[in-house]
């Protein structure tokens, strides 16, 4: 992973440090439908509802927080629930990289 963070450009899009770009495109699991982002070491695996690696993943590995590629949802395994990245400040970078990469723009200010 490349250690160079954002450049200066004069571009109007938000940039993302190549080392957090990365971290989302990141590879594991084959199969290309709900694939989910582990937060805590980075693997990407199918959702419980394809072939439950990413459960599986969590079962062996107790790594609870999960990143959804396709609604930028954060699930957690150990209490069950999805979790507000929007609001819980640890996670609202991840959220934000994630939107720039999906979407190529900055994410709306969350609504409290």
């Amino acid at each position: 992973m490349s250690n160079v963070g954002p450049s200066s450009s004069s571009s109007s899009q938000p940039e993302v440090a190549d080392e957090t770009q990365d971290w989302i495109l990141g590879a594991g699991c084959e199969n290309p439908v709900e694939n989910w982002l582990c937060l805590c070491c980075k693997e990407v695996m199918c959702s419980r509802f394809v072939n439950r690696h990413m459960l599986m993943h969590h079962q062996q590995t107790a790594h609870c927080l999960t990143l959804s590629y396709s609604d930028l949802s954060v699930w957690c395994f150990c209490c069950e629930a999805y979790l507000d990245a929007q609001v819980i400040l640890q996670l609202r970078p991840v959220h934000q990289a994630a939107y720039i990469l999906k979407f190529g723009e900055a994410p709306p200010l969350p609504q409290l």
